[in-house]
């Protein structure tokens, strides 16, 4: 972590590369895409009313609420392998942009 004048602290590591957090980042955004948009479409078929009518969509609030769930695991076995606060927000934007644009 990097040290910032009256103790705060930046969310990227001093060690960590923007191209690690590319890699990252993209790579397991478009997995988690790619489950997102199944699991709408899949939704959508069967149910009568639509799942992506809500401001925050239910499915990536459950998907970022397990993938959090997941991440406080591994950050307590495997520190250095966990995601960082803000490769966890720019998931959630990820999934909010591709659910908004997959809206039937």
């Amino acid at each position: 972590m990097v040290r910032r004048p009256f103790g705060r602290q930046s969310s990227i590591r001093a060690t960590e590369s923007p191209l690690r957090f590319v890699v990252r980042v993209l790579g397991f955004g478009l997995l988690l895409i790619y489950l997102n948009i199944y699991w709408i479409v899949a939704s959508e078929h069967r149910v009568i009313g639509e799942v992506t009518i809500f401001s925050f969509f239910p499915t990536v609030l459950f998907t970022l609420f397990v993938l959090a769930l997941v991440n406080h695991g591994i950050k307590r076995w495997f520190p250095r392998s966990a995601l960082t606060q803000t490769e966890l927000g720019t998931l959630f934007v990820m999934m909010s942009i591709s659910t908004a644009i997959s809206m039937p």
